[in-house]
Order: C-alpha cells, then structure tokens, then sequence
C-alpha cells in the first residue's frame, strides 16, 4: 500500500522511524490545506486547488495499524484513500476533521511543514 505523510512522520523528523522498513518511493502533492499545530501539522481535506507537499512510502499492514494508533484513527486523525496529483495513484492519507482543528493553527500557503528543529526555529 501507498502512504502519503506530510509531517513528522517524513524523512528526518521524529517519527519516521515508525514507519520501519517501509520502502521511500518519492515525493509527491495531494489537494487538501496545511495547518502548523507547532510540534506537528494537520491537513484538511477540501475541495481546492491548494496542494500539500510530502513523501510517499510502500508500507505494510502492520505498519499501517501501527500508524492508525499513533494517529488515532479514526478519532483524531482519519486515514482516507486519495489521488497523488503527480502520478494520479491512490494513497493513503491521514486528515484531521475540521472538528478536531484547534483554533491555534496556523495555515501554511505553501503547503509545506517542517519541524521547528530542522527550519531552525
């Protein structure tokens, strides 16, 4: 299966690791809009033009169950099947309802996140 993460879950963040031996495949854009919740961001699915920058990687099943308890699907986040927009194939991708979205966020217009210790923050 074809994940699509777009936070802490990239090469050289935090929780990276989690995703095991999971083979890196590329880089790759979902529609949706970016929000920085400070240690990690949030994408909300919409229909829009806006374009989300991240990685895809082949995972397992068990990697994949392992990262549904980590994102607490279906509670917090919610895994979703989607178009990639550079390949047109079908990913994964975890999004916070808007429900879940604290009013703290802050959007990201470039649809890119990086951690406050890799942007040097």
């Amino acid at each position: 299966m074809k994940l699509f993460v777009y936070g802490s879950l990239k090469r050289k963040e935090r929780l990276n690791p989690c995703l095991e031996d999971s083979l890196f495949l590329g880089v790759g854009k979902i529609k949706g809009i970016l929000f920085d919740l400070g240690a990690y961001p949030a994408a909300i699915e919409k229909m829009t033009d806006r374009l989300i920058e991240g990685e895809i990687y082949e995972v397992s099943d068990r990697v994949l169950r392992n990262l549904d308890q980590i994102e607490g699907n279906p509670n917090y986040y919610i895994r979703k099947l989607v178009k990639e927009e550079i390949s047109s194939e079908k990913v994964w991708v975890y999004f916070m309802p808007n429900k879940n979205l604290p009013c703290r966020a802050k959007l990201l217009f470039k649809g890119v996140w990086k951690s406050a210790t890799l942007s040097g923050s």
